[in-house]
């Protein structure tokens, strides 16, 4: 059954456009469209990007990955366990928000792999040496590292402790 598209409907289609900075595309920069939004669903990579330059006055996929790569926009699972874009400034404020409960709602998972407190302290040594400086790693290279340390992600083995 599908509803009738009315006046009120399209109305209401319309403010969401503008509020979400769709028909209006008045941002000059990728950041700018970020902080706007403050979180982006950013679960498919190229579809996050094109999400951010549709918004904007006409920048290319080339200035939005200069704004990661400058680290004016992050991509992190700031809630829910689902990837979004925040700008950089705003990602701590919002982990500090929901960190807790993500953590929380991960314990069951983290059972069942067996990870405990010193794996999850073994892996983040690894992390900060390896991301010192703001030096950056793709997540396979970071997997690659806690493999080479004698971390197994799924039974948790640490060969460090």
């Amino acid at each position: 059954m599908t509803r009738a598209f009315t006046a009120d409907r399209r109305r209401l289609t319309a403010l969401r456009l503008t509020a979400q900075g769709i028909s209006s595309r008045r941002f000059a920069s990728a950041v700018d469209v970020v902080r706007h939004l403050t979180a982006m669903q950013a679960q498919d990579f190229g579809g996050a990007k094109w999400s951010i330059a549709l918004r904007t006055e006409c920048i290319t996929e080339t200035q939005v990955e200069a704004a990661i790569a400058n680290r004016e926009i992050v991509r992190s699972w700031p809630m829910r366990g689902t990837l979004h874009f925040t700008a950089a400034e705003d990602l701590g404020w919002m982990l500090a928000l929901t960190g807790e409960r993500t953590i929380r709602s991960a314990a069951g998972r983290h059972r069942q792999l067996g990870l405990d407190e010193e794996h999850f302290a073994c892996a983040r040594g690894i992390a900060e040496r390896l991301l010192e400086g703001g030096r950056t790693l793709a997540r396979t290279q970071l997997l690659a590292a806690f493999a080479e340390a004698g971390i197994d992600i799924p039974s948790g083995h640490c060969a460090t402790s």
